[in-house]
């Protein structure tokens, strides 16, 4: 079974883009060792010349945002499995700790300071997308001065199949592990 393609344009030169959709698995190698999963993100790269998946760098902000909706689940969990007894007596819940990978993961992205990296050449010449709504595409500009834009999809249009791929990435963005699936 084959995925549709979308196609990013330049509204100043007529450079177009075919973009196709990726299966990769990202992750961070933490000092501990423990593994943090991250997003990536489409963005264009500088070196590649082109539309490319790159890092899309955890926030401390993000991070506890993890954090938070984990003790708030894992307290909703304990407070379900509480007993009518325990109830009745006002026993309190216990204290729920976030796992330490979380915790590792928010002091490390607190102190990183390197830009996103593009994750085909590993150059931090990438810069992510960033849209102004509908099909514009505010930043980055193309080299001509002209902006970018998603073009409708043609129904008819090509297919593409993929592989999967799993990327182990150092806290500063670097690949350290790449593998097909």
């Amino acid at each position: 079974m084959g995925l549709s393609v979308d196609v990013i344009c330049c509204t100043g030169c007529g450079f177009e883009a075919a973009i196709a959709p990726s299966r990769m698995r990202i992750s961070y190698l933490l000092p501990s060792g423990a593994l943090f999963a991250a997003k990536r993100a489409l963005g264009w790269c500088s070196k590649c010349e082109g539309f490319t998946d790159g890092e899309s760098v955890p926030t401390p902000e993000g991070i506890r945002g993890q954090i938070e909706s984990f003790i708030r689940s894992e307290h909703d969990r304990l407070k379900g499995e509480q007993s009518w007894v325990d109830r009745i007596l006002q026993r309190r819940i216990p204290e729920v700790e976030p796992p330490a990978d979380l915790g590792e993961a928010l002091v490390v992205f607190s102190k990183r300071t390197s830009k996103a990296r593009c994750l085909s050449c590993n150059s931090p010449g990438y810069e992510g997308l960033q849209g102004g709504g509908g099909k514009q595409i505010d930043y980055p500009l193309h080299a001509c001065g002209g902006r970018f834009e998603w073009k409708d999809p043609d129904p008819s249009g090509p297919l593409v199949t993929m592989r999967g791929q799993v990327l182990v990435l150092s806290v500063e963005g670097e690949v350290l592990h790449r593998k097909l699936v």
